[in-house]
């Protein structure tokens, strides 16, 4: 995870473990993050799932191809929330990114900016 979308992801209140609560040893540096000077273990994707809550729809992976061909350049991964019918319409609100990770992180994001 890059660090702007970690600290975005921290500023929207996402429950991030401290690393010292775990085995900094065990995770290394590729699974921690450090923001403001504390390290973080980077949530996995079922923690980031998780922490979306009852709205939490769908993730989806779509192929983007090479014009005119079937070959695939690269893969674009949308996660997106179930909108509530009762009491009111809600529209569902998505978010996408190159991993599925960064898709449910900008998704989190964008349910806790409302809030």
């Amino acid at each position: 995870m890059k660090y702007e979308l970690a600290k975005q992801l921290k500023g929207a209140g996402f429950p991030f473990q401290d690393s010292y609560a775990a085995d900094l040893d065990m995770w290394g540096e590729k699974f921690s993050i450090k923001i403001d000077g504390t390290i973080y273990l980077i949530p996995i994707l079922s923690e980031l799932i998780e922490a979306c809550g009852s709205e939490f729809s769908r993730l989806s992976r779509f192929s983007i191809t090479k014009l005119g061909t079937n070959e695939v350049v690269r893969y674009r991964w949308e996660a997106e929330t179930y909108p509530e019918i009762e009491p009111e319409i809600k529209e569902s609100i998505w978010a996408d990114g190159k991993t599925s990770e960064e898709a449910v992180a900008k998704l989190y994001i964008k349910l806790n900016e409302k809030k």
